[in-house]
């Protein structure tokens, strides 16, 4: 295990060698910084969950970046953004990851999000934007018939809220026989606090899983696939109701947190076959 963290470090230092920073501006003045990795199309985009940064797929960037240009941001109040907003929907969001790739002057993106992230990426390619070839789902959205009522909504932030780093809640998102390390990396890219607008975002994102999700899905032309762990089954058959042609990789013996951090060569083949079958 430390043999192939060290590998993956000396990867990361290699790819962060060909890396470039920016800063997006959005029409509301906030200011989401990103970051680019390797060369070639179509470009990958990676949005973080919901309390994550474009910190958390720096795993991925060695494998991902080799023949892709990878991109990774910081969605407002996450990360090192800067934000003046009071929208926390999800289109908001997905106008923040609209502006990076409006800067880089993206000619075609694969999006993948990962929890929150994949909302937000879904969102974003119901807008008729012409670069989006491709959304992969990573661990959301695995019922898209589940409708959860406002009660369902408030107990579940109320949850979020009060086991907010919770060591315990967070190594359960891990698999058994994780590294504790894991735990503790993302104790460490997590603020102490979290700002108090994190929770209307997670309750927009429960809003939105409720009342947009099936007719944004109905605006989407391209491919939309997912990654998710074993913990709780995908209702495919729903999904192709909605999305024909869909399909799910599982990432056994993971959870949700697990899925990008624990089996991280598993993940990057399953997303890169994805992105193949995308070009054909």
């Amino acid at each position: 295990m430390i043999r192939l963290h060290s590998a993956i470090l000396l990867l990361l230092v290699v790819a962060k060698s060909f890396a470039a920073e920016g800063v997006a501006l959005t029409e509301t003045g906030d200011q989401i910084p990103y970051m680019t990795y390797g060369s070639g199309g179509p470009a990958l985009v990676l949005i973080h969950g919901w309390t994550g940064s474009r910190t958390s797929w720096e795993p991925h960037i060695p494998r991902l970046s080799k023949n892709n240009q990878v991109v990774t941001l910081d969605l407002a109040s996450f990360g090192e953004s800067l934000y003046k907003r009071n929208d926390w929907s999800m289109r908001a969001f997905a106008i923040d990851v609209d502006a990076v790739l409006s800067d880089l002057d993206t000619d075609e993106a694969i999006l993948v999000g990962f929890s929150m992230g994949g909302t937000i990426a879904l969102e974003l390619a119901s807008l008729d934007r012409q670069y989006v070839k491709g959304v992969v789902l990573v661990d959301v959205h695995k019922n898209p018939e589940w409708l959860p009522d406002d009660a369902d909504i408030e107990s579940a932030v109320d949850y979020e809220r009060r086991m907010y780093r919770n060591e315990e809640s967070i190594t359960a998102g891990f698999s058994d026989g994780a590294s504790q390390t894991l735990v503790q990396r993302y104790l460490t890219r997590t603020p102490e606090i979290a700002p108090d607008v994190w929770w209307e975002s997670l309750r927009q994102f429960f809003l939105w899983s409720r009342e947009d999700l099936s007719d944004r899905v109905a605006l989407v032309d391209f491919p939309i696939v997912a990654i998710n762990s074993s913990r709780g089954s995908t209702n495919v058959d729903a999904w192709n109701r909605i999305a024909p042609g869909f399909r799910v990789h599982v990432v056994d013996g993971v959870v949700h947190l697990g899925v990008i951090w624990e089996k991280i060569e598993e993940f990057d083949q399953a997303l890169l076959k994805y992105v193949s079958q995308f070009e054909q």
